[in-house]
């Protein structure tokens, strides 16, 4: 079995830098000490508590299932569609906040389409 600690750490530093997020973003936007971050990314902590695991799905823009994934604590599916927002991030790169711009965009043409369609 591996040493989950080193699976958690390994995911997060693996996620931050597909987001383009230095250590030092990813730890004022979360609200832990690079100090923290450091050790975690290291492999340094056992258990980190749900108060600091919300924190950095929050600050990764990614959701707990997605972060257990990447971690190896959630088996990896095949079954069903991605969910649109780790899709664009994934693909882009992009922070939180870009995330959240790039779905309102497509939620603005989705419906200005329906709108187009409807009045044909």
């Amino acid at each position: 079995m591996s040493d989950k600690r080193k699976d958690l750490g390994a995911a997060v530093k693996r996620l931050r830098q597909e987001r383009g997020l230095s250590a030092y973003r990813l730890s004022q936007e979360s609200g832990l000490s690079r100090s923290y971050m450091s050790h975690l990314e290291g492999a340094g902590y056992a258990e980190i508590g749900l108060d600091k695991f919300v924190r950095l799905t929050r600050a990764l823009g990614v959701s707990a299932d997605v972060l257990l994934t990447e971690a190896g604590y959630l088996p990896r599916t095949k079954t069903g569609a991605p969910d649109i927002r780790d899709a664009i991030r994934a693909t882009y790169k992009l922070t939180p906040k870009g995330v959240e711009e790039a779905v309102a965009f497509l939620e603005f043409l989705t419906g200005r389409e329906k709108k187009r369609v409807g009045t044909r």
